[in-house]
C-alpha cells in the first residue's frame, strides 16, 4: 500500500453513507457503511433526517475509515451525493428541517416538463423558505457534510447545475432565488470539481470538492466509448448508453458525458432500484440467478448486461453489436461484429 497517496471518498446515498480509502495505486484499503432511514411521512414525500444522514453520517463514516488506515494522514477527503436534495440549517450549519430528496412532491413543477424535469430543487427551496423563513441557510446534502467535516458550506458546479434556474451556469441567480424566498447569501459556495475547499480540523488533510454521485460512478466505471452501457444499481436503477453527441429522445434523459462532446442517454427506475437495494441490504441475501435485461440500443449496438453475486462489487462484461434480436428472453444476442464493453457499477446507495 502506498500510504502517502491515501485519499478518502464519502458518498451520501439514499439508504446509507459510504466511505472508502484508496491508495495512490487505486487499491481500496478501508471502507465503511453507515445506514440511515428514508422517511415517507405521507404518500409522495421522501426525506431524510438531514442531521443524521447528511451531518452525523459522513462524520461517522470518516472516523471509521480513518481508524482502519494506520500511518500517515489521508491526503484529501471528498464528498459525493444524490441530487437534488435540500434542507434548512441554523447559524452553526446544523439542519433544522427534514432533508428533501429527489422525487418528493414538494419539488414538482406544474405543467409539461422535459426529462429530466427542471426546477425540482428550486421548488424545494420555495417550500423550505416558506416553512423555515428564519433559517440561516438552505443547503443540499454535500454542503451540510462539507461544513460538518471542515466548516465549509461548499458544493461543486455539477451539483449546483442541477438547481437550475437557481444556478445559471455561472453563479446563483439573485432574482430566481428571491422569487422563491431566499437570498444568495443563504446558499452554499460553489467550486469546481476537485478543488481544494478547506481542511479537516486538526489534520493536514484537505477537503476537496466532490461531485454528483452518478458523475463519480461514470468516472470510475469508464463507459467512455460509443455504445458502452453504464448500469448503476443503487436505490435508483440507472441505465445510460454512451453516444457521440447530445440527442433528445422522448421519454429518455440526455446528460453530458465526462468526455465532451459525448453524452449519455437513458433513464432511471426508483422502483426496480429499490428492490435491488432491499435485497442486497438484507442480513442473509440469497444467491440470485443471473438477470439479463432487455436489449438497450444505441445506434447499431445492443447491450445485454448480466448481474450475479454480490451487488457490492463493480463488474465489466463484454457485449457486442447485435445483428439480430435474441430468440428468447434468456438467449444471448447473436453478434456479427467485434465486442464492446458494458460497465456495471453496483454499489448499493
Amino acid at each position: 500500500m502506498s500510504r502517502n497517496g491515501v485519499t478518502i471518498g464519502i458518498d451520501i446515498g439514499t439508504t446509507a453513507v459510504k466511505a472508502v480509502a484508496a491508495d495512490a495505486d487505486g487499491r481500496v484499503t478501508a471502507r465503511a457503511r453507515i445506514p440511515h432511514q428514508v422517511r415517507v411521512p405521507t404518500p409522495n414525500r421522501l426525506e431524510h433526517d438531514a442531521d443524521e444522514a447528511w451531518r452525523r453520517g459522513p462524520l461517522a463514516a470518516l472516523d471509521q475509515v480513518r481508524q482502519q488506515v494506520p500511518g500517515p494522514e489521508a491526503r484529501a477527503v471528498a464528498v459525493s451525493a444524490m441530487v437534488p436534495s435540500l434542507t434548512a440549517v441554523d447559524a452553526a450549519g446544523r439542519p433544522v428541517m427534514p432533508g428533501l430528496l429527489y422525487g418528493d412532491e414538494r419539488g414538482r413543477v406544474d405543467g409539461d416538463q422535459p426529462l429530466p424535469a427542471l426546477g425540482e430543487a428550486a421548488e424545494f427551496l420555495r417550500w423550505m423558505a416558506a416553512e423555515a423563513s428564519e433559517a440561516a441557510g438552505y443547503w443540499p446534502a454535500p454542503a451540510v457534510a462539507n461544513h460538518a467535516l471542515a466548516g465549509e458550506a461548499v458544493i461543486d458546479f455539477a451539483t449546483a447545475a442541477t438547481s437550475y434556474p437557481l444556478f445559471d451556469g455561472t453563479g446563483w441567480n439573485e432574482a430566481a432565488c428571491a422569487e422563491r424566498g431566499a437570498t444568495i447569501a443563504q446558499l452554499p459556495r460553489v467550486e469546481t470539481i476537485g478543488a481544494v475547499a478547506g481542511q479537516i480540523p486538526g489534520t493536514r488533510t484537505v477537503l476537496a470538492t466532490g461531485a454528483v454521485d452518478a458523475l463519480c460512478e461514470q468516472m470510475v466505471a469508464g463507459a467512455d466509448r460509443d455504445g458502452e452501457v453504464l448500469v448503476i444499481c443503487g436505490t435508483t436503477l440507472i441505465v445510460w448508453v454512451t453516444i457521440p453527441e447530445a440527442r433528445q429522445v422522448p421519454g429518455l434523459w440526455t446528460i453530458p458525458h465526462t468526455k465532451a462532446p459525448k453524452s449519455q442517454i437513458g433513464g432511471a427506475s426508483n422502483r426496480v432500484g429499490s428492490f435491488w437495494a432491499g435485497w442486497t441490504a438484507s442480513s442473509d441475501p440469497p444467491t440470485p440467478p443471473a438477470i439479463s435485461t432487455s436489449s438497450i440500443r444505441a445506434g447499431s449496438r445492443c447491450g445485454r448486461p448480466t448481474f450475479a453475486g454480490n451487488a457490492r462489487r463493480s463488474t465489466t462484461r463484454t457485449v457486442g453489436p447485435c445483428s439480430t434480436a435474441p430468440t428468447s428472453p434468456t438467449a444471448p444476442p447473436r453478434c456479427a461484429a467485434p465486442p464492446t464493453r458494458h460497465r456495471a457499477s453496483s454499489y448499493v446507495s
